[in-house]
């Protein structure tokens, strides 16, 4: 919209404009001092000082009418959402993690209408935007790689995140140091906020990571390591952990099966892969 107001001299820097001001000012709070010994003609005094003071001033900052056409443009916020294979749990609400999160960014978006946010899935790889991001496609949910990839971009950079996800991540992993947390985040160097889309963990077991040393051959045993986490109020005392071959011509082949304990060792094949 256009606006017209008065501005200084557009070779004057503000500096200037600022001291030439003070300057002013004390000049006439010192008339004002001197008046106080005068007892007659102080009226006509103090109306000439002012005139003097403010022509002087208006000679060295110079002032000008400026007609402008301005526009106000609001800060840019990057959404980083959670577009991972564990938002279709049920949250706390028993409803898919999916709805809350879709529900966080409708109250960001009318919470921050003078801010220009820009919502992007992050899953495996870089992040991009939630209408072309695989929405419960990804099994990794890795926000250290996305937030590298904001730093590196081209783009405006952001003058804050937002990152709303349920918590499950694979990249920073649970039990992350708080040193590499800083670090991470010092890599945009923008306020990092996150937004909960579930509090409660449901009862859970999942296989964390599997470790083979060295390589398979056929027909040789082949040691395996199975680590296995639980979340929630389930108990992993003992759980069943089977090992299959998957097969392009058959059904997947059992190769070996067995009850983890919290204390027990690594289970080993009992049969030799093909």
């Amino acid at each position: 919209m256009a606006s017209t107001h008065l501005g200084p001299s557009a070779d004057l820097p503000p500096w200037a404009a600022l001291l030439g001001c003070a300057l002013a000012l004390a000049s006439f709070a010192m008339l004002l001092v001197e008046m106080r010994r005068r007892e007659r003609s102080g009226l006509a005094i103090g109306a000439s000082g002012l005139l003097a003071v403010v022509a002087l001033l208006a000679a060295v900052v110079r002032p000008a009418r400026v007609s402008a056409r301005e526009s106000t443009v609001g800060a840019r916020v990057v959404v980083l959402v959670d577009t991972s294979r564990s938002m279709a749990l049920p949250g706390d609400d028993g409803r898919p993690r999916r709805d809350a999160r879709d529900e966080a960014i409708e109250r960001l978006r009318k919470g921050g209408a003078n801010a220009r946010q820009v919502v992007l899935g992050f899953g495996d790889g870089p992040p991009a935007p939630l209408s072309e991001a695989s929405d419960g496609k990804s099994p990794r949910s890795d926000l250290a790689t996305a937030l590298r990839a904001l730093a590196a971009s081209a783009d405006e950079r952001p003058a804050a995140v937002v990152v709303i996800s349920d918590g499950r991540l694979n990249d920073p992993p649970e039990g992350a140091s708080e040193s590499s947390l800083q670090a991470l985040g010092s890599t945009l160097k923008v306020p990092i906020d996150a937004v909960a889309t579930t509090v409660e963990s449901p009862a859970d077991a999942s296989v964390r990571s599997v470790r083979a040393a060295g390589a398979a051959v056929a027909h040789v045993p082949l040691p395996l390591r199975v680590e296995v986490g639980c979340a929630g109020s389930l108990a992993c005392d003992e759980l069943t952990v089977t090992a299959r071959e998957l097969r392009d011509d058959s059904p997947p082949a059992l190769l070996a099966s067995g009850v983890a304990e919290a204390s027990s060792r690594p289970i080993r094949n009992s049969k030799s892969p093909r």
